[in-house]
């Protein structure tokens, strides 16, 4: 999440981060993998995935607790809506007309939970292993889409305010 990092790098530089947003008996799960730390880290332990093919370490996996996390299941949809504090990230909040580079996905395990049998990404869409951890737990920031963080217009917000209610319009801006 450092906006000056070279976008088409290989390897991961301090601030790359993945998320891991997950339900475990019907409680969230967010696990933090922080790929390179610099200075202090954020009181997680470092791991290293091995297998014969491979090796990845990344210094520092922290589990997040102030999270706000939702999960809608209907048939055969889902959706997910979390809103995670940036200092839990170890970052620096965007500001304004910051561009960030990342990637957003979906990995679908086994009816066990055990193993990942399908994964879907925003902007990788690069097939890649899925039984080996090394692979798996490897980031590729070459192949990230932008995320664009802009103010939005008082006006666009007024306007959508008041399409929300008929009665008296209510306004959250997110102080």
């Amino acid at each position: 999440m450092d906006p000056k990092a070279d976008a088409l790098r290989e390897d991961p530089v301090p601030g790359d981060i993945r998320l891991v947003l997950t339900e475990v008996k019907g409680k969230p799960v967010v696990t933090l993998y922080r790929y390179k730390v610099a200075g202090s880290g954020l009181g997680g332990e470092p791991a290293e995935f091995v297998s014969p093919v491979g090796k990845n370490p990344i210094d520092e996996i922290v589990a997040i607790k102030d999270v706000k996390m939702a999960v809608q299941r209907e048939d055969r949809r889902w959706s997910l809506e979390a809103a995670i504090p940036w200092k839990s990230l170890g970052v620096t909040p965007p500001t304004e007309s910051t561009t960030l580079h990342g990637d957003v996905g979906i990995l679908v395990s086994d009816p066990n939970g055990i193993t990942t049998v399908d994964r879907f990404y925003w902007a990788n869409t690069s097939m890649v292993i899925m039984s080996d951890l090394p692979g798996e737990s490897r980031i590729h920031p070459r192949l990230f889409g932008s995320f664009k963080f802009t103010v939005p217009d008082v006006g666009d917000i007024l306007m959508d305010a008041s399409k929300e209610s008929s009665d008296r319009p209510s306004l959250d801006l997110g102080l």
